[in-house]
């Protein structure tokens, strides 16, 4: 999945004034996938990570739990995700593409690609 990357190991001194995670579970109750956000303050973007157990890849999990994360985000003001895939990770890419959000990404670095999508840009 989410390449470790992350702005929070990089600056542990931010405040995060909202951060959210859902979990989807099977019908015996195990945990499949995980999507969380965590927004630092007066930021319009929070980071967001999606994993998915590798059985259940490419079922529609992550994109189902990208885009239930997006509604429980846009209710508490955040205007859209942004995070790090590793550039050959064309799941992820897929995922958020199938979320109905169009994909900006920067340049790679490092083979590291930084994406970010508004919840307004919906396809």
């Amino acid at each position: 999945g989410v390449v470790n990357r992350s702005p929070l190991r990089s600056r542990p001194h931010l405040a995060y004034q909202d951060h959210r995670a859902l979990i989807a579970l099977d019908e015996q109750g195990d945990a499949v996938g995980v999507a969380r956000y965590y927004r630092p303050e007066a930021a319009e973007l929070a980071e967001a990570a999606v994993v998915v157990g590798d059985p259940w890849q490419g079922q529609g999990v992550g994109t189902h739990l990208l885009r239930a994360l997006a509604l429980a985000a846009e209710q508490r003001g955040i205007v859209g995700f942004e995070g790090f895939v590793q550039q050959d990770n064309q799941v992820m890419r897929r995922m958020v593409e199938r979320s109905g959000f169009r994909l900006h990404a920067d340049d790679p670095e490092d083979g590291v690609i930084r994406f970010w999508l508004r919840f307004d840009d919906l396809l």
